[in-house]
């Protein structure tokens, strides 16, 4: 018997999720607002992890297109000179594959928990100032909870469609 990882997900997705040996992406749309046609915002919230990256590719690949004038914000709570390393990366990948509208934020995640923030709770925060139509976002975790704390979290509260990618090497 699977544990269902978040609200929405029924217990084939969780399995699936669960024993695959390929990249999985779990989508929950939660858009009220969904614009129809035109440039969309794709936010990836990153830590560089495997399946952050997986994520990134999934979102440059196959999601975001620069002839729409797609805009790719690229979220890190890594701070310091490895967080500005982080998205420094992204957005240069953004550029070389011709995305004019990329934007990058490294906030330091030790401070917000001092404040009582979590992960999530700075990452849903940028994804409404960003007013991003899509987040994304990699799982690293595998226990009890199919999804990690961070990646559950923004999936139950985001008010913008989530899309989890779980890395099968995880």
């Amino acid at each position: 018997m699977h544990r269902p990882s978040f609200s929405v997900m029924g217990s084939t997705s969780d399995g699936s999720l669960r024993t695959t040996n390929v990249s999985v992406a779990v989508v929950k749309s939660t858009s009220y607002d969904v614009k129809r046609g035109g440039a969309k915002t794709f936010m990836l919230a990153t830590d560089d992890s495997p399946a952050a990256r997986v994520a990134f590719a999934l979102l440059v690949t196959k999601l975001a297109t620069p002839a729409t004038n797609d805009a790719i914000k690229i979220f890190t709570a890594v701070g310091g000179e490895r967080g500005e390393d982080i998205v420094a990366k992204y957005a240069a990948e953004c550029a070389r594959l011709g995305f004019a509208k990329c934007e990058t934020r490294a906030e330091c995640h030790e401070k917000r928990v001092e404040a009582g923030e979590s992960v999530s709770d700075a990452i849903l925060k940028a994804a409404r100032a960003w007013e991003a139509d899509a987040l994304l976002l990699g799982t690293n975790a595998f226990s009890s909870k199919t999804l990690g704390s961070v990646s559950d979290g923004c999936a139950q509260e985001a008010r913008c469609t989530t899309i989890v990618v779980k890395d099968p090497r995880v």
